[in-house]
């Protein structure tokens, strides 16, 4: 480049200047539009770089509080099915305890049946056990007044009459059907002392809190003259 005056030069020397001059803005004008584009792509980049950021932040986020409900739901299904089992075990105990009350009574009155079975042998074979009764009955009175009564039953006045033949004859024996085998009713003036059977059953009964009934006769039982007629059938 020459150092000769701008007035000096000449024609073909100010074209190529002028030439140059252009070139020169031709140059800065596209380095304005690659700095634009730079730009451009600079603003794109972050732009998907924001994006992507906020997309993972966005599903951590979501991720976390859908778990967060998860672990709540799951939490309340597992309180209410601990309550069911809760609740169905307490109705279970409670059924085994009215279980055991059901067997205890069904025991218990069982036990009665076979005292009262036991009873009606023990008088069938050994009939004079009505006497330790009516002893019992006799013992019970303050003093045995005059004009006593004794009610019995047929079978058993033959035999308290003849136990107690040798004693003061100041009471009065009198039979009666309604008596059951084995007990005895005494008659006072002023008292009276239940000794049937009825009224000692009862007795005991009550104090066992059970509601059970002295059965005048046992059950019949129906026995077959050919053991072998039901195989035969």
């Amino acid at each position: 480049m020459s150092n000769t005056p701008k007035e000096q030069l000449t024609a073909y020397q100010r074209w190529e200047m002028a030439a140059f001059d252009e070139n020169g803005n031709s140059s800065n004008t596209k380095g304005g539009t690659q700095g634009a584009d730079e730009l451009a792509a600079i603003t794109e980049k972050a732009r998907r770089e924001g994006y992507t950021k906020g997309l993972s932040e966005g599903f951590q986020n979501g991720h976390s509080e859908g778990l967060a409900t998860a672990l709540a739901e799951g939490k309340i299904q597992v309180d209410n099915t601990i309550a069911q089992l809760t609740t169905l075990l307490n109705n279970l105990n409670d059924e085994i305890a009215l279980a055991d009350l059901a067997i205890s009574a069904d025991l218990l009155a069982l036990a009665l049946d076979i005292a009262q079975a036991m009873i009606r042998t023990a008088l069938n074979v050994q009939p004079d056990l009505v006497i330790p009764v009516i002893s019992e009955a006799i013992h019970d009175l303050p003093n045995l007044q005059q004009h006593s009564k004794i009610f019995l039953h047929p079978s058993d006045a033959a035999i308290v009459k003849s136990h107690l033949s040798n004693e003061p004859h100041h009471w009065r024996i009198i039979e009666d059907d309604e008596i059951t085998p084995g007990g005895c009713r005494i008659d006072t003036q002023s008292n009276q002392i239940d000794a049937t059977m009825q009224g000692r059953w009862q007795r005991i009964a009550k104090n066992l809190n059970v509601n059970s009934h002295w059965l005048n006769k046992p059950p019949e039982e129906t026995v077959d003259a050919d053991p072998t007629a039901t195989l035969k059938k």
